[in-house]
């Protein structure tokens, strides 16, 4: 869904008038912290995914990290346009994943609604949550998790309300 979000972001600002040669312009502070953070995330899931020894008890650290490293590098940058408003999208993601000890949840009702099923999602970062009720829809943080469905044959996935991380596939 990362990959998927940047190409229809690009796309979106060509044809609102944006020019692919303004991205030279662009300074961000400490980009290292970036690539850093993108790092630590995904390469924890694949650690996960390929079942590296010891790597599982650390699951939640390392994906804290991995969002604690992002939102500091999005702080740093919070001058630049969206930059800030994607660190409360981040930082929502990490509330709802650490809430779920180290799962990014994904709420059944939008798994369906988007024509996916548990098959779908990344099983190393992914937790399918039931319908939560009660108490449970705050402990479980699931406002905060993958809650809106994408049914869109090419695009279909499910994301969060918030517009940080991402979900399934």
């Amino acid at each position: 869904m990362l990959i998927s979000g940047i190409i229809f972001g690009s796309l979106l600002a060509l044809v609102l008038g944006g020019r692919p040669a303004h991205l030279l312009d662009v300074r961000l502070r400490a980009p290292v912290l970036l690539f850093m953070a993108v790092i630590v995330r995904y390469g924890t899931e694949l650690a996960l995914r390929f079942s590296v020894q010891g790597v599982d008890p650390l699951r939640l650290p390392l994906f804290t990290l991995g969002f604690g490293i992002l939102l500091y590098a999005l702080w740093l940058n919070r001058d630049q346009p969206g930059l800030l408003l994607a660190a409360v999208g981040v930082g929502a993601n990490a509330l709802a994943m650490i809430a779920n000890g180290g799962w990014m949840p994904v709420w059944s009702g939008a798994l369906t609604a988007a024509g996916m099923s548990a098959a779908d999602l990344v099983p190393q970062f992914h937790r399918l949550l039931p319908d939560p009720t009660g108490i449970n829809i705050l402990l479980q943080a699931a406002p905060l998790g993958d809650i809106l469905p994408i049914p869109f044959p090419v695009v279909r996935n499910c994301r969060s309300a918030w517009g940080g991380s991402s979900s399934p596939r």
